[in-house]
């Protein structure tokens, strides 16, 4: 088809769909126009079929049609934009070829880096020498290109008259993880952005972590390697020219009228939680507390970053424990069924890894933020497993995202991102093996502030149980026959329809109930007698909010009330006694996490400085073997508790040891 016969008809097209609202576009001051395929496909199919095929020459017809109108005479740049694309050029990331060159396709996947706007020369001009022609050269790579030749023979030394400026940014789109069935390693691909697509109300929206569907023209890039001035490997660049965000918490999945008869049938089961918790993570034996904790932290509570201080409702969780008992297993059930997830091993990264790295963009040549696990997983969960590999300094990167739903990248290029995210963390212990005589947490190189952001702790142990281990091993060896009743793609469609529901506690619970346990809780601490309510600390208050949430959810109730509260706390005890058990009287401790110190070792610690007070009015150089004797006698302590005492005291500075064998007061 003729450029001439091409405009006609595209001009046709717009006289009978467009015409007012590109006048309107005109007044308003905007150059761009998006039109829909469909549209343009029942005009004419021919036309829409060579959109696709050849859409540089076919767009630039399309903008010699709106040239026409008198009321936009004397402007060459106004865009047209096409949504509405078929499926058939959408495809894998990884499944693009160099016979896609110049057509038009669709990919979607999660951004994983994003250049600074920067002005960029799309073409230069060129003036030959030697006889006056005018040499015009695109500008597609990173370096500046000159023209090689010119028609009358010359080579070499051009004259620059002129450069074509505009406004472009790039990111480098990384395929989706659902969609990839063998190779781990996640392909990308950069995308262009230019002209009216960098305009301030499009580029705040792409930011690194999100899920996008782009639709452009696919073309080549040049790899240039240091020192090489000329390479013969090329790489694709795909030019932006319509983007739709896909990124949804919810991820709206197409849900058929028996699967929606089903996903109510579970709902209105009381057990519901119980029936899909079993199912999905049936291929592991035992820790029925662990998979209702786990199927709760799909479905999450409800988030509110807008009040202050904020209300976060991802739901946080730590496995810690022996090797090989099943944690990672977990952790892999857990990304199969989640809506989005990324999934990272301690031994091949680092904090800053985690987070994101600086790059430098092969398209512009801007620095730009390449992220990592935490920030990709935004409105998902980040999935961590042998944590007690990285360093404390490391581990702290989690401090930020895990409270307040952001992570922020101060090196190089500074940037803030989104990071409302879940955490299921795996952890062993440093000695490689769990000490059943020892707090849990102490065995694990989690510090103070970061193990009190976990909503739920749960210990994992080497059972030694004859019946319980072979029983475990029949389950490994015949999951592989087990027939799926309720698949990924079904959990997956009942968690998005969930998370359209924002329950609310009701407000007996809000006034009354809730507020009620918290202040028995308080009571007994005061009184040191045991009753019949469970004890919560204060932070526990916003985790039973949360827990409550998302039980609401997996019932698609809009309300929390009792039966949601009740379930859980009775899963915050649960894990409770996992994790803060006082070792010297086997009783739970809920202070424990938060001041690392235990009921019977603060107990201990009063004795021991009362004594030390007491001890120093006599002598200044007081004995230790002395001291210890002295507190023994007021009480019924274990000589190493008192010992871990006065250690203690001695690092905190305020005793010192004078000598082997003598300590005085500071």
């Amino acid at each position: 088809m003729e450029v001439n016969e091409q405009v006609e008809k595209f001009k046709d097209f717009l006289d009978k769909n467009y015409k007012e609202k590109i006048a309107e576009k005109v007044r308003k001051g905007k150059k761009r126009i998006t039109i829909s395929f469909k549209k343009l496909t029942r005009h004419d199919y021919d036309l829409a079929e060579i959109l696709l095929e050849e859409p540089v020459e076919t767009l630039k017809a399309f903008e010699l049609a709106i040239e026409q109108y008198d009321f936009i005479e004397g402007t060459n740049k106004f865009k047209i934009r096409v949504k509405d694309t078929p499926k058939t050029i959408q495809m894998r990331v990884r499944d693009k070829r160099a016979e896609d060159y110049n057509k038009m396709l669709t990919f979607e996947g999660v951004i994983e880096s994003k250049s600074q706007v920067k002005p960029r020369t799309t073409s230069a001009k060129f003036e030959c020498p030697s006889c006056g022609n005018i040499i015009s050269v695109l500008q597609l790579e990173a370096i500046f290109k000159e023209p090689s030749k010119c028609g009358c023979g010359r080579k070499g030394k051009f004259m620059l008259i002129s450069k074509e400026l505009i406004n472009a940014f790039t990111i480098k789109l990384q395929e989706l993880p659902e969609n990839v069935n063998y190779d781990p390693e996640l392909q990308g691909i950069s995308v262009l952005f230019k002209d009216d697509l960098t305009e301030q109300e499009i580029e705040e929206k792409v930011y690194q972590g999100i899920r996008i569907k782009v639709t452009g023209i696919l073309n080549q890039v040049e790899i240039h390697k240091q020192g090489d001035r000329k390479s013969i490997e090329v790489d694709f660049l795909l030019e932006a020219n319509y983007i739709e965000f896909t990124e949804n918490e919810f991820f709206d999945y197409k849900i058929s009228d028996e699967e929606m008869k089903e996903i109510n049938k579970i709902a209105k089961d009381p057990n519901a939680v119980k029936i899909l918790s079993e199912e999905i993570y049936k291929k592991i034996y035992g820790y029925p507390i662990v998979k209702k904790a786990l199927l709760l932290q799909l479905f999450g509570g409800v988030s509110d970053y807008s009040v202050n201080p904020k209300e976060r409702g991802e739901i946080h969780i730590l496995m810690i424990g022996d090797p090989g008992e099943a944690k990672s297993d977990f952790e892999s059930l857990q990304q199969r069924h989640s809506l989005k997830s990324s999934r990272v091993n301690s031994k091949t990264t680092s904090g800053v890894g985690l987070v994101g790295v600086n790059i430098k963009d092969d398209v512009t040549g801007a620095w730009s933020i390449k992220v990592g696990p935490i920030p990709r997983a935004h409105k998902g969960i980040c999935l961590i497993d042998e944590f007690n590999t990285l360093s404390d300094e490391d581990k702290d990167f989690l401090l930020e995202p895990m409270e307040s739903g952001t992570i922020t990248m101060t090196k190089a290029a500074q940037a803030t991102f989104k990071a409302q995210t879940s955490f299921l963390v795996a952890c062993n212990p440093k000695d490689g093996y769990f000490d059943h005589h020892e707090l849990p947490f102490t065995q694990f190189a989690i510090s103070q502030p970061l193990i009190t952001r976990f909503d739920l702790i749960f210990v994992f142990k080497d059972q030694h149980e004859e019946e319980y281990e072979r029983t475990r091993a029949r389950v490994m060896l015949t999951r592989k026959y087990y027939e799926e009743l309720i698949t990924p793609e079904f959990i997956k469609k009942y968690v998005s329809y969930a998370k359209k529901i924002k329950p609310e506690l009701t407000k007996e619970m809000r006034e009354n109930y809730i507020p009620d346990i918290f202040a028995e809780f308080k009571k007994l601490t005061q009184t040191n007698v045991e009753g019949r309510q469970f004890p919560i600390s204060p932070r526990h208050v916003n985790v039973i909010k949360r827990l409550a949430e998302a039980k609401a959810r997996v019932h698609l109730k809009k309300t929390v009330g009792k039966a949601e509260v009740d379930f859980a706390i009775d899963l915050i005890k649960e894990s409770l006694k996992q994790s803060s058990i006082d070792p010297d009287t086997g009783k739970i401790d809920t202070f424990v996490v938060e001041s690392g110190v235990t009921a019977t070792q603060r107990n201990v610690m009063y004795v021991v400085k009362d004594k030390i007070n007491e001890m120093s009015e006599k002598i200044k150089n007081i004995p230790i073997e002395d001291l210890v004797e002295e507190v023994m006698g007021e009480g019924k302590f274990k000589v190493e508790r008192v010992e871990e005492s006065i250690e203690k005291l001695i690092r905190e500075g305020v005793v010192y040891e004078v000598r082997n064998g003598f300590i005085r007061k500071i």
